[in-house]
């Protein structure tokens, strides 16, 4: 009997130690879910996070590609624009030069200027003009006068210098008027 009691005493230390056992697995295992729960909800709200984020990307890069289509335009134009300007002023740079050299040439050496419309030296057309010029010069009295020298100069008998000068000649029966 005493090997009984023994053996009844060990079963029930046993017993306690194997609830006690299977008490903390069940806390451990339920500590676990808990984690694993939270762990789970933790994914989702990234997943969440994650899946706005791809829709914004996606949004702003339709948006992107909308301005990027409105102002491919005005760049193009903005890029001829420029081109034009620099072609502008390279030429606007090249007439000043040309000014530059034909006003000191003419200036330096006392050679005649070429007129563009006569294709003759202007010193060999015509003797300066003799006019006296005041402290203040009247623009319109010089072109009043020079209109007035040109229509009585025999050098420029052409009808084209004097229309040029602002006097139509009378016109006669074998010439053209112009």
């Amino acid at each position: 009997l005493r090997d009984a009691a023994n053996e009844v005493a060990r079963q029930l230390a046993q017993r306690d130690i194997d609830q006690r056992e299977l008490l903390a697995a069940k806390e451990r295992e339920a500590q676990k879910k808990a984690e694993e729960m939270t762990a789970g909800q933790a994914v989702e709200t990234q997943e969440r996070n994650v899946a706005q984020l791809e829709q914004e990307t996606v949004d702003f890069t339709a948006r992107r590609r909308s301005v990027d289509d409105e102002e491919r335009p005005l760049l193009e134009q903005e890029i001829k624009l420029r081109e034009q300007r620099d072609g502008l002023e390279a030429k606007e740079s090249k007439l000043r030069n040309d000014f530059q050299n034909f006003t000191g040439r003419t200036a330096r050496t006392g050679s005649p200027a070429r007129t563009p419309q006569l294709g003759v030296m202007q010193k060999e057309i015509a003797p300066p003009l003799p006019v006296a010029v005041p402290a203040a010069v009247d623009p319109v009295a010089v072109a009043a006068a020079t209109r007035s020298y040109i229509a009585t100069s025999s050098v420029y008998d052409s009808p084209g210098l004097h229309a040029a000068a602002g006097h139509i000649p009378p016109a006669s029966p074998g010439r053209p008027l112009y």
